[in-house]
């Protein structure tokens, strides 16, 4: 996901979602990210918190991720980087992919 996926938008994503959980969503509403308002909260422990490991986990991913040299017809869809469920579906395969990786360590 993250090798199909412009990496300034990419930035501009988490940067987003860091600003509106961080008490900064007047500067989000230029950016043109959209995004639930239940999530525009510093209380992390709501349904929609990003937690700042996992965006940083993302962002280290995505720096080190070779970006994808497939066709373009092999190429998967890009994360929407405009969107809240773009990075809500990143940190959610992330979670997944930790879980599974415990699971197997064991």
């Amino acid at each position: 996901m993250l090798a199909d996926t412009n990496d300034t938008s990419l930035l501009t994503m988490f940067w987003a979602i860091h600003a509106i959980q961080d008490d900064r969503a007047e500067f989000v509403k230029k950016s043109l990210f959209t995004y639930p308002p239940q999530a525009a909260s510093t209380d992390m422990l709501t349904e929609y918190a990003a937690y700042q490991w996992d965006l940083e986990a993302l962002i280290t991913l995505m720096l080190n991720e070779p970006k994808s040299n497939l066709p373009p017809w092999l190429v998967r869809s890009p994360v929407n980087t405009r969107d809240f469920n773009g990075v809500a579906n990143l940190v959610n395969t992330l979670r997944a992919v930790e879980d599974n990786s415990k699971q197997r360590a064991y």
